[in-house]
């Protein structure tokens, strides 16, 4: 099990914190900005909506205060002249009065304005039915009762009433609009109080980011002077070495290969970048099988964090050539975590040709001995005529069963006793 540097590990456990405080910044950074933009849209639409209101309120209260002076002179003149051409200009404007008070009343449904509407409303039902009662007078000729009906003390009653109601709107409606205004300066201070805020909180975030990141950048610098170190040391170590080595970082890429590893395979560690080894130099099985990635060994190191030794693996060239490897990969590990494997792997062609080649000789040492055997048992052999029979029932010449199961040869002669016997004429002369 290999273990990093120390300024290695210091320097990526520094890179990991740099990482999540500048996301973090960054991410409270524009939280931030968006909640103040969003408060400061929606105050400022509600200003715009509160201006509208109020404008348009005091707008109204003009119209009902214009209207009824508008009325009360149009009934008084048609009662005057006798002319009821003021009774049309009175009802286009009564209609309008109307629409003005009901206007008000949607856009600000307070108890208090709709009481104070409330009274105009009677006072102007009122005294609207006596303006069409002078208007009737008028239309019958009697133009002193419409006058005195118009200028009676009960009509001025009516009047007061209803100058009162809309003197209280007014008021109400003023003080509305002052709270109001004081509510949307409260705000627009708040706005400006959050927006120093945000900035200071912006500034000192990233001020304590920008020293991490200078503090990041010195040692990222020790770092990779350790890196290097720690590459050329295990690359003066490694390249002497009668193994090829390499080492796949948790992404699975080659991030170390020594020159022995680079001359079994035929790739350099540079060629490889970024590439997938497995694919290239471990596709396949021992048995010409293709290899997936999950079931590949190797590659389970850094999954389950065991060793893995095994003299049954296939390894392939940059040419395309296949050689059988032994092979040991450990995990890389930090603080418990695995974080890279490295593998060993030595070509074994030669070993797999003498081990066939020891494995041949013993079957055949073997076939050998099982014949002597064969030939040291208990033969069945002919009294007569000297034939033996083998395993399968047939009956062969002596020399024959000997040769098929042995080394033997054989050389044809004749003894002397079987001479006299077959050529005695030549033995009888002598």
């Amino acid at each position: 099990m290999i273990h990093l540097p120390i300024k290695l590990k210091n320097y990526l456990a520094l890179s990991n914190f740099l990482r999540k405080s500048f996301l973090a910044a960054l991410l409270g950074t524009s939280a931030l900005i968006l909640m103040l933009g969003w408060a400061s849209w929606n105050s400022y639409r509600d200003f715009q909506i509160t201006e509208t209101k109020l404008y348009r309120l005091e707008e109204l209260i003009g119209v009902i205060n214009t209207t009824d002076e508008v009325l009360t002179m149009s009934a008084r003149m048609a009662a005057t002249t006798g002319d009821l051409k003021w009774e049309v200009r009175y009802l286009s404007f009564e209609a309008r009065l109307d629409e003005a008070i009901k206007e008000a009343l949607r856009i600000l449904p307070d108890k208090a304005l709709s009481e104070a509407i409330a009274k105009t409303d009677a006072a102007k039902k009122t005294l609207v039915g006596m303006d069409k009662r002078s208007f009737e007078l008028v239309r019958n000729h009697e133009r002193e009762k419409a006058k005195n009906l118009l200028f009676s003390d009960g009509y001025e009653n009516q009047k007061r009433i209803y100058s009162n109601g809309t003197n209280e709107a007014t008021t109400y409606i003023h003080r509305f609009i002052k709270d109001a205004l004081q509510k949307q300066r409260k705000r627009a201070s708040l706005s400006f109080i959050s927006v120093v805020a945000v900035f200071f909180i912006s500034m000192f975030t990233w001020v304590v980011v920008l020293r991490l990141t200078g503090r990041y950048l010195i040692q990222r610098n020790q770092a990779e002077d350790a890196l290097r170190k720690s590459q050329k040391g295990l690359l003066d170590i490694t390249s002497s070495l009668a193994e090829g080595l390499y080492v796949l970082n948790k992404d699975g890429n080659i991030t170390f290969m020594n020159p022995e590893a680079e001359r079994l395979i035929g790739w350099t560690q540079e060629e490889l970048r970024n590439k997938d080894p497995h694919d290239i130099i471990h596709s396949h099985g021992a048995s010409g099988k293709k290899l997936p990635l999950e079931e590949c060994p190797v590659f389970k190191v850094m999954k389950t964090g065991d060793k893995f030794h095994s003299t049954d693996e296939v390894f392939r060239r940059k040419d395309g050539t296949t050689f059988p490897v032994s092979v040991l990969s450990s995990p890389i590990m930090d603080k418990g975590e695995i974080t890279a494997s490295i593998t060993a792997f030595r070509d074994i062609t030669e070993r797999k040709k003498i081990e066939e080649e020891k494995e041949k000789l013993i079957e055949d040492l073997q076939q050998a001995i099982s014949r002597v055997k064969l030939l040291s048992g208990l033969l069945p052999i002919c009294a007569s005529c000297k034939k033996i029979r083998d395993d399968k029932g047939y009956w062969n010449q002596i020399e024959s069963y000997i040769r098929d199961h042995s080394e033997a040869e054989f050389s044809h002669g004749i003894c002397p006793e079987c001479a006299k016997k077959l050529y005695p004429e030549f033995f009888d002369k002598k």
